[in-house]
């Protein structure tokens, strides 16, 4: 049958074409809305121009369009495409559902676009793509309507290849693979773009992507929003850009992912990207930093770099609520804003060898996962890690825990144990230099250091807060080149928590400031020569095992305890108090030539006068230097009890400093066998009459 034009369905009509039969047109209009073209029996239809229609069913049968196709042009009800063992050539556009609705399933066949195929144009489409073979060289899905796409073992080959092209689409356009289904993308400008300026996804449950020379982007513009899913089969492209310019999600559950260009996360300043790796490998050949918000999130899986730079805005490693993940980094450099080894789930990071350089923070266990042996780590063997901010346990009920042996970390500001749990293990001749430090914030927090150096330009403070526990134990033997702590600011031992400071062994300590030690902070020392050389504020307890004796050549004030069974050097100023107050040791204890012991008298009750109590021996030396507080004056007979020792008291002040009284009095120091005892007594009229007996004796060589 050969005619100019066919008319199908003026008043409603059908046209079955059966049994090797040939219709050769010019165009097909068919206008309406039921009308249809049912071919089968390997019929052949050749339409040299356009054809147009709601309705086309292509049973064994070949349909050749030299101009274009359309169906559903109208606004009719839901038109349809139905091919089964059939051939289907277009050789110009074919668009379906361009007003109407529209389904269009395609079993064993194939269909080939010379230029541009449009699923879902002006309407919604529903296309289901089973053994069959699609290609053009552009494919829209969802052009300006929403489209839902299943391929099941079939293929999708274009060189363009976009799914949510306009944002006026209400709904999200889907795309499926299964059944080892294959999408194909190759030519000059080839990509694929999920979420155009509208929103699509694709799924992946089995087959292949295969994109040569091909970037493929999700989320293209500011409106675009692309998701990607794979568990299982393959994705290979040249480039992935995950946001352009809007929001783009890339999770993988498993399969293989290799990107043999640049990985962009969040290109442009208004982009967010975020890429979940959660099972499978994902190969990346090199970083394009973007400029938005862009994440990386290692929740498991394996993550190979080829090469040397992992350049990322934001990477989490174990993110998502029971997630375990692992990331090694080799000779390589990374840099990104913000770094979170454990979110909700577990991380660790293993640095080789490789650089690290965060802008902002770096996170090892943010949040807590209700699991008590879920603990995320960094293990630091080589290389050097630089941040703003550095967190080992950040929030409540976290757990987390910093390892190194080698290598160098420099960080403005470390917490550990900032509101969770955190614990920093420097060993070797690891480098560490901070800023601020401290360890138990307002959570639970342990530095050990073995050996290496850590330096700390600002201060370092263990138990800030009230509900905090820090503790910092500086160790060392000389397989691990002993270790040093230098602090040019102050030392906190205590602040409003429970601290501990243990000074073991040959570890060296160097405070530039003071050391202050709270109510319930302990500053420790065991075997070993250990001197501190700093001003000492001790409110809590300083606690030195047996030994050689801990000496103090700074100045020493407060109201704490000096305990454990080592005898006490003092060798500077010792304040008791701040105030008025008293120093008690549970030892020995000797003060040197350069010593000097201040005593500050605000009356003669205890508690009014400063004083100094020992449960083992004295040894005196050095300037005893009294000075009066308050409105406070002597009177005649006063006395006070500066110093006790139950060990005994040998020894005498070298020179002695004593305030102005009142005309007619004088002071007299007394030496007991267990204390020295201040009194007031009348002045002597007479030179060398020590006593105030009115006589120049011996006993007043005693008394002297």
């Amino acid at each position: 049958v050969t005619a100019d034009q066919l008319y199908v369905g003026v008043a409603g009509g059908n046209v079955h074409i059966d049994s090797l039969s040939d219709l050769y047109l010019q165009s097909i209009e068919m206008i309406g809305y039921d009308s249809s073209l049912d071919i089968e029996g390997s019929s052949h239809v050749n339409v040299t121009g356009d054809a147009a229609g709601p309705n086309f069913t292509i049973a064994s049968g070949h349909i050749d369009v030299e101009g274009s196709w359309v169906i559903g042009r109208d606004n009719a009800a839901t038109v349809q495409l139905s091919a089964t063992n059939a051939t289907l050539d277009v050789d110009t556009h074919m668009t379906l559902a361009h007003s109407s609705a529209g389904d269009m399933t395609l079993d064993n066949s194939e269909l080939t676009v010379g230029q541009v195929l449009t699923l879902g144009h002006l309407a919604d489409a529903d296309v289901t793509i089973n053994n069959s073979t699609v290609s053009a060289d552009v494919i829209y899905l969802g052009r300006s309507a929403t489209t839902d796409a299943d391929l099941d073992d079939a293929s999708l080959r274009a060189r363009v290849l976009r799914l949510g092209y306009n944002a006026s689409a209400a709904g999200l356009t889907t795309l499926e693979l299964r059944n080892d289904s294959t999408i194909e993308i190759s030519g000059v400008g080839s990509e694929i773009v999920v979420g155009d300026s509208g929103r699509a996804s694709i799924s992946q449950r089995s087959g292949s992507v295969e994109a040569e020379d091909v970037d493929m982007i999700l989320g293209r513009v500011a409106t675009g929003e692309g998701r990607y899913f794979i568990d299982v089969g393959t994705v290979e492209v040249d480039d992935l850009v995950v946001a352009l310019g809007g929001e783009g999600t890339f999770t993988q559950a498993g399969g293989s992912v290799a990107v043999r260009g640049d990985f962009t996360l969040a290109r442009l300043g208004s982009a967010v990207g975020t890429y979940n790796l959660n099972g499978g490998r994902l190969t990346i050949n090199g970083f394009d930093r973007g400029n938005g918000q862009g994440v990386l999130n290692i929740n498991g899986g394996t993550l190979a770099l080829p090469h040397f730079q992992v350049e990322v805005q934001t990477m989490n490693i174990g993110a998502a609520p029971g997630s375990d993940g692992l990331f090694f980094l080799g000779p390589r450099t990374m840099d990104v804003d913000n770094l979170t080894v454990g979110g909700y789930g577990r991380g660790v990071i293993d640095i080789q060898l490789g650089d690290v350089n965060v802008v902002n923070d770096l996170q090892v266990g943010r949040y807590g996962a209700g699991a008590a042996t879920l603990v995320s780590s960094v293990e630091h063997r080589l290389g050097d890690v630089i941040a703003d901010r550095l967190f080992v346990g950040t929030e409540a009920g976290s757990l987390g825990s910093y390892n190194m042996d080698r290598g160098s970390v420099q960080v403005n500001k470390l917490f550990v144990g900032h509101a969770g749990t955190g614990q920093f293990l420097q060993i070797g001749n690891a480098t560490v230099e901070s800023g601020v430090a401290y360890v138990g914030y307002s959570g639970t927090g342990v530095y050990e250091q073995l050996g290496g150096l850590h330096h700390v330009t600002g201060n370092l403070v263990l138990g800030y807060a009230t509900s905090s526990n820090g503790t910092y134990d500086l160790n060392g033997t000389a397989a691990d080149d002993f270790g040093h702590l230098a602090v040019d600011g102050n030392l906190y031992v205590g602040v409003d928590g429970t601290a501990e400071f243990k000074l073991r062994y040959d570890g060296a300590l160097a405070v530039a400031g003071e050391i202050f030690v709270g109510e319930l902070g302990n500053l420790s020392a065991g075997a070993g020569s250990h001197v501190v050389s700093s001003d000492l504020v001790n409110n809590g307890s300083v606690t030195a095992m047996l030994g050689d004796p801990f000496r103090m050549t700074g100045d020493v004030t407060g109201d704490g305890k000096f305990e454990g069974g080592a005898a006490f050097a003092f060798l500077g100023d010792v304040s008791p108090g701040t105030g008025v107050g008293m120093i008690t040791v549970e030892g020995d204890s000797s003060f040197g030539k350069t010593a000097r012991l201040n005593v500050e008298l605000a009356g003669t009750k205890k508690g009014t006068f400063d004083a100094m109590v020992m449960s083992g021996s004295a040894y005196l030396a050095g300037e005893l230097r009294v000075a009066l507080s308050g409105l406070y004056r002597p009177a005649l007979g006063d006395a006070f009890p500066i110093l006790s020792a139950d060990g005994g008291i040998t020894g005498r002040f070298s020179s002695r400093i004593f305030p102005a009284l009142d005309s007619g009095l004088t002071w007299d120091i007394a030496y007991r066998t267990n204390r020295v005892e201040l009194h007031v007594i009348k002045a002597s009229l007479l030179p060398g009459d020590y006593n105030g007996n009115g006589v120049v004796d011996a006993a007043d060589y005693t008394v002297w």
